[in-house]
């Protein structure tokens, strides 16, 4: 059995079985408190990156293990836990754009980095670059690269579509509704859709278009046709 694109609810699950466990123990602090200034970010940054560093040397990228690939799980972690924590304390609310766009200025500046890296080891007479594991300038690069870019995109979506997108309508409440079913049904309808149109000779960028599109409209009718169903909507 392959998880697939199923490992993200996998890993979902467990972080929410973890979760459970430590409420049960800790109880949700209710003091409320302000979101963290830029020098945590930035610990928490260095923080990931050290774990995902450390994480990569048992279990590099591209390694998987119960379909997980414990390389990213540094972030994973994290970034879950952080969720629970600022639904608490409102802070994805609270997130300002003056905070976002200070992040989003040094994710921008960081994207180019890892280029770089590889770059500076080839000039330098690197004959394999490696940044999957091990202890390689370019493998640290990246281990540090990834939270250091995520963290203002990230800041940056919550900000923008919390003042953009945050209208609820009927339409795209049931699209919201239904978006987890849409994931997990997903992948067997894109493929069915894929192979049923095989031999249809057309150009690659048409049929991508087609194919997603079709694979998407489909996904979203299923899984809503399967939150109607008896037991479903407990699970979808």
């Amino acid at each position: 059995f392959i998880a697939g694109p199923l490992w993200f609810a996998e890993a979902l699950l467990i972080f929410s079985l973890v979760f459970l466990v430590w409420r049960r123990f800790v109880p949700e602090p209710s003091d409320p408190r302000s979101v963290p200034k830029s020098p945590a970010w930035l610990l928490a940054a260095v923080a990931v990156g050290t774990g995902a560093l450390l994480i990569r040397q048992m279990y590099p990228v591209g390694k998987d293990f119960l379909g997980l690939q414990f390389g990213y799980f540094s972030s994973y972690i994290f970034l879950f836990a952080l969720g629970c924590v600022a639904a608490g304390r409102g802070w994805l609310v609270q997130l300002t754009s003056a905070q976002a766009r200070i992040w989003l200025i040094i994710s921008l500046c960081t994207m180019p980095v890892l280029f770089g890296a590889i770059v500076y080891s080839r000039s330098h007479g690197a004959k394999g670059i490696e940044v999957n594991t091990g202890l390689g300038f370019p493998a640290v690069v990246y281990a540090y690269w990834e939270p250091f870019v995520a963290w203002g995109i990230i800041a940056t979506f919550l900000t923008s579509f919390r003042r953009h997108f945050n209208q609820a309508s009927p339409f795209w409440q049931e699209l919201g509704a239904s978006a987890y079913g849409a994931y997990l049904v997903h992948a067997p309808v894109l493929v069915g859709i894929s192979k049923s149109l095989a031999g249809w000779d057309a150009p690659a960028l048409v049929k991508f278009a087609v194919i997603g599109m079709a694979a998407v409209a489909a996904s979203w009718a299923i899984a809503a046709a399967l939150r109607r169903l008896p037991g479903f909507s407990r699970v979808l």
